[in-house]
């Protein structure tokens, strides 16, 4: 499902990573907040974590993600509420127009409610298996992402620290 923490053994996976001195970038859609919090209560954090938030409200995000699990909503708000205790946290947004590029207030208030370290703000790729699921025309323009991140960054304590115009993304 590309889903990492339905891997049953991904704390361990996690603390062999550490014990060979290697680096490990967990990326997670947050709808399995108690192995999240396992992973905290048993010392098993990865170098970076990141949670994906894909919509700035209950609404959006159903119609974002078509979830199948009944309280995911529920479930990603309790991930997130989690990131302030790993040693570095990442709350990614994927942004599609027409879909989830809306409310960057919403998006601002979430952010600064979870507390990851750092926030990633991206634009949806046009590319591959995507292609058939999303039209070309709901990728964002660069401008688009660098516009909806400078909003966000009115409306909370994060400040743009970088940019990547060719990729799509800037960091908070």
């Amino acid at each position: 499902s590309g889903e990492p923490m339905l891997y049953p053994m991904i704390g361990e996976f996690v603390e062999e990573l550490q014990r060979r001195k290697l680096s490990s970038f967990l990326v997670t859609n947050g709808t399995l907040p108690d192995k999240l919090q396992g992973m905290l209560d048993n010392g098993q954090q990865p170098t970076q974590i990141y949670i994906t938030l894909a919509a700035p409200n209950a609404e959006t995000f159903k119609k974002t993600t078509l979830p199948l699990i009944d309280d995911s909503w529920e479930k990603l708000q309790k991930s997130l509420s989690l990131l302030q205790h790993f040693k570095r946290s990442v709350i990614r947004l994927t942004l599609v127009k027409k879909l989830n590029m809306i409310n960057p207030e919403q998006y601002a208030e979430i952010v600064e409610k979870s507390g990851p370290l750092f926030l990633e703000i991206k634009a949806f790729m046009s590319v591959g298996g995507a292609r058939d699921r999303l039209p070309y025309e709901d990728m964002p323009l660069v401008t688009d992402i660098f516009d909806f991140a400078e909003a966000i960054e009115r409306n909370s304590s994060y400040h743009i620290v970088d940019k990547k115009s060719d990729s799509r993304v800037v960091l908070l």
